[in-house]
C-alpha cells in the first residue's frame, strides 16, 4: 500500500471517529487538550476504563464519566472524602443506574487502596511495577471490579501519558483497523508514515520495551491482547544461575534443601518406603484416590498439623475432630488455592490480608480468587524481626469483619522472623474481637526448628481458643518429607461445634470436594502413600524425626558459620538476625542495589530482597560467601 494512500486512510478515521482520551471530560478542559502523567489525570483514564468495562453502550457509560469527573472525582482527596450516598448519586445523575451502587463502592474501595498503596498517586504504581506491562496489568487488576476489559481500556487511555505501555492495541481495534483497510502491522505503518499519526506522545515510538508483534488480517489471533507474564523470580534467577559457567557461582535463591556438597538429598526413611512399595508391588498403586483424598492419609496429616495423640481425652479427640474437615490437595498450592477459593464463595471476604513480605504466590492465588487484597507490614525491616507491633495496629484499624487473614504458622518465607507465642496469643485475641477468618500456610513443620510439637504450637493454640475461632490449615509436605515432585498437601478447614451428631463439617467437607472435582478433580497418590505409612509405623516416625533433625540441624549450622565469618570480617552493620531466624530462609538485608553487584562481581545468586535459601550454603562456600557480602556491604550504599 503507497504511502499517501494508506495516510489517506488513517486520518480519515482519526478525523471522522478519533478522540483522545478523556475527550470532553473536565480533565481534557482543564489541560486545553494536553494531557501530562499528573495525579488527577491518571485517575480520571483508570475511572474512565472502570465504568466503560461494563455492559452498556457507549454514549451512556461516557455521559456517566462526565458526570463522575465533573463533581471532581478524579481528585484523590475529593473522592476519598466523599461518602457511598454521594457517589451513587452522582453515578445515577450520570444516567449508570444499573451499576451505580457496585460503582460507589468500587469507586470508594479505589480511593482508599490508591491513598494507602500509591500514596494517592497512580504513577506510583507504574513505578512499582519497574515499568514493566505485565505487571502493571497485575496491579491494576488488584483494584475491585477489574478484570482484562478494563485494563484493556486503561492501557488504550493511559499510553498516552505513560510511554511504557505503548503501543498498546486491544483484539477489537485491531479487527477494525482490519475492517477499515488500514492493515495491523504497526512497523510497517510507522515506517511509511514515518510518525504518530495521533501524535498523542512522540516518546511512544521510542519508548517501548514491548512491541506490538504483526497479525494477520485475515486471521487476527484472539489471543493477540495478552501480554507476556515474567517467569517467577526464584525460577528466573535458577536459570540464570545454571547458564552461567564461573566455577565458585553460588545458587542461594531455590528453596529445596541440599547436602553439604550441594546436592538434593532423598530422606532416608523415604526412600526405605519406597523399596517397601516397590516390593510389594500392590496393584492398586496406580488406582485413583477418591475427590476427598486418601481418608487414612488425611486422618494423620490433621492429626500431625493439630497435635492429636492417643494420650489426650478421648471426649477432646472426638469434639475437636468433628470441627475440622480435610482434603488432600496438590501440596500447599493447592491447599492455599482450594483454601482461597473455598472462602471466596463461603465467607464472601471483602478482603484478604497478606503480609509484607511472603511468599510471592500467596498474590496470585487470591487474586484468581477474585478477593481484594491488601497488605499488613508483617517485618520490621529496622530491626529485622516480627513487626508485631504494625501488625496488629494495622488489622486491628482497617481490617473488617469477615475478611481474612494469611499467617505462616512457622519459619515466615522469606524472612525467617515468626511471632512469639506471646505475640501469636494476641493476634489469636485480635482474629477474635475484628472477626477474622486466619489461613495458615503450614510449609515447614518439623524443618524449622526440629520440632514437630514447637513447629505446629500456634495451630493447637487458635484450635483451642475460647470462643471457638474458625480458620483453614494449607499444610504441605514438600519440605519435611523432601517430596517436591510429588505434589503432596492438605487443606483443613476449622468450623465451630454446633452438633455433635450432626457437624457443619459435614457440610463443609461437601463444598471442599465440589471445589476439588471442578480444579483438579482428584489428588496424586504416591506422595500421600508415603507419608502414610511413614506416618501409621511407629519405627518409621522415629527415622524421620532423626531425617528432620539432621535438616534442620544443618540449616541451624550454616547461619552460626555465616554469622561467625561476617563476624570475623568486621562486616559493617549488625547480623544477629542471622542466628535468630529461623527455616530455610534468611532475610539479609541486602539492598536491591547491593544483591545485583554480588551476583555481577561474586556469582551469588539470591533473590532481589536479599533473601538467600541458607541450604545453599556449606562449608567449602560459605566464606567466600561472607566475603562477597562484607565487599558489597562495604562498596555499594
Amino acid at each position: 500500500m503507497s504511502e499517501n494512500i494508506l495516510a489517506s486512510r488513517v486520518h480519515r478515521v482519526v478525523n471522522e471517529f478519533g478522540t483522545t482520551p478523556l475527550a470532553g471530560t473536565p480533565v481534557e478542559d482543564n489541560n486545553h487538550g494536553t494531557l501530562e502523567a499528573t495525579p488527577s489525570t491518571v485517575l480520571a483514564m483508570l475511572i474512565d476504563a472502570m465504568l466503560k468495562s461494563h455492559p452498556i453502550s457507549h454514549n451512556l457509560s461516557q455521559k456517566a464519566v462526565k458526570t463522575i469527573l465533573g463533581a471532581g472525582y478524579h481528585d484523590i482527596e475529593r473522592l476519598r472524602e466523599s461518602s457511598w450516598e454521594e457517589r451513587t448519586m452522582v453515578l445515577k445523575d450520570g444516567g449508570y443506574n444499573r451499576y451505580r451502587e457496585q460503582g460507589a463502592t468500587n469507586l470508594g474501595d479505589l480511593a482508599k487502596v490508591v491513598c494507602e498503596e500509591y500514596d494517592g498517586d497512580l504513577n506510583n504504581l507504574l513505578k512499582k511495577a519497574n515499568y514493566d506491562r505485565s505487571r502493571v496489568r497485575a496491579l491494576v487488576k488488584e483494584f475491585r471490579g477489574f478484570g482484562d476489559l478494563a485494563v484493556d481500556i486503561f492501557f488504550d487511555n493511559v499510553q498516552s501519558v505513560w510511554p511504557s505501555i505503548a503501543p498498546f492495541i486491544d483484539r477489537r481495534s485491531l479487527n477494525t483497523a482490519a475492517e477499515t483497510g488500514i492493515g495491523t502491522d504497526l512497523d510497517a505503518i510507522y515506517a511509511e508514515l514515518g510518525h504518530d499519526p495521533l501524535e498523542i506522545n512522540n516518546d511512544i515510538l521510542t519508548s517501548s520495551p514491548v512491541p506490538v508483534k504483526s497479525i494477520s488480517t485475515e486471521s487476527p489471533s484472539r489471543f493477540s491482547s495478552l501480554s507476556e507474564y515474567p517467569l517467577d523470580e526464584p525460577f528466573a534467577l535458577n536459570a540464570a544461575y545454571f547458564k552461567d559457567s564461573d566455577s565458585d557461582k553460588v545458587n542461594l535463591g531455590i528453596g529445596v534443601y541440599r547436602t553439604e556438597d550441594g546436592d538434593p538429598w532423598p530422606l532416608p526413611v523415604v526412600e526405605e518406603v519406597e523399596r517397601q512399595k516397590q516390593q510389594e508391588k500392590n496393584p492398586s498403586r496406580h488406582e485413583y484416590l477418591t475427590i476427598q483424598g486418601d481418608v487414612e492419609f488425611l486422618a494423620l496429616a490433621r492429626d500431625l498439623a493439630f497435635g492429636f495423640h492417643d494420650g489426650q481425652p478421648e471426649s477432646y479427640l472426638v469434639q475437636q475432630r468433628n470441627r475440622i474437615a480435610s482434603v488432600q490437595t496438590v501440596s500447599g498450592t493447592g491447599a492455599n488455592r482450594v483454601g482461597a477459593d473455598f472462602l471466596a464463595r463461603a465467607a464472601h471476604p471483602r478482603t484478604v490480608w497478606i503480609p509484607e513480605p511472603t511468599w510471592s504466590n500467596h498474590h496470585a492465588i487470591w487474586a484468581y480468587a477474585g478477593v481484594g487484597r491488601r497488605t499488613y507490614p508483617y517485618y520490621d525491616f529496622e530491626g529485622k524481626c516480627f513487626n508485631h507491633a504494625g501488625t496488629t495496629e494495622t488489622l486491628s484499624t482497617l481490617a473488617q469483619p469477615g475478611d481474612v487473614v494469611v499467617f505462616h504458622a512457622c519459619a515466615h518465607n522469606p524472612t525467617g522472623a515468626d511471632p512469639s507465642k506471646d505475640q501469636w496469643a494476641k493476634l489469636a485475641e485480635l482474629c477474635h474481637s475484628k472477626g477474622l477468618i486466619p489461613i495458615f500456610d503450614l510449609a515447614y513443620q518439623g524443618f524449622a526448628s526440629g520440632s514437630i510439637d514447637e513447629d505446629a504450637w500456634v495451630i493447637k493454640h487458635f484450635l483451642n481458643v475460647r470462643p471457638q475461632l474458625e480458620f483453614c490449615v494449607a499444610q504441605s509436605f514438600s519440605k519435611n518429607f523432601g517430596l517436591y515432585g510429588q505434589r503432596t498437601g492438605a487443606l483443613h478447614v476449622v468450623s465451630r461445634t454446633t452438633s455433635e451428631t450432626d457437624p457443619v463439617s459435614r457440610i463443609v467437607l461437601s463444598n471442599l470436594c465440589n471445589l476439588v472435582r471442578g480444579e483438579y478433580s482428584l489428588p496424586p497418590r504416591a506422595g500421600s502413600d508415603i507419608v502414610k505409612t511413614v506416618l501409621a509405623s511407629r519405627e518409621l516416625r522415629e527415622n524421620w524425626y532423626d531425617d528432620l533433625r539432621h535438616m534442620s540441624g544443618r540449616i541451624k549450622a550454616m547461619r552460626q558459620a555465616l554469622y561467625d565469618e561476617l563476624i570475623r570480617l568486621s562486616t559493617p552493620g549488625t547480623w544477629d538476625h542471622i542466628l535468630s531466624q529461623i527455616g530455610m530462609f534468611s532475610y539479609t538485608g541486602l539492598s536491591e542495589e547491593q544483591v545485583l553487584a554480588i551476583r555481577s562481581r561474586h556469582h551469588i545468586y539470591m533473590l532481589k530482597s536479599g533473601r538467600i535459601s541458607m541450604c545453599g550454603l556449606n562449608h567449602k562456600n560459605v566464606g567466600y560467601v561472607a566475603k562477597a557480602i562484607d565487599d558489597v556491604v562495604r562498596t555499594v550504599v
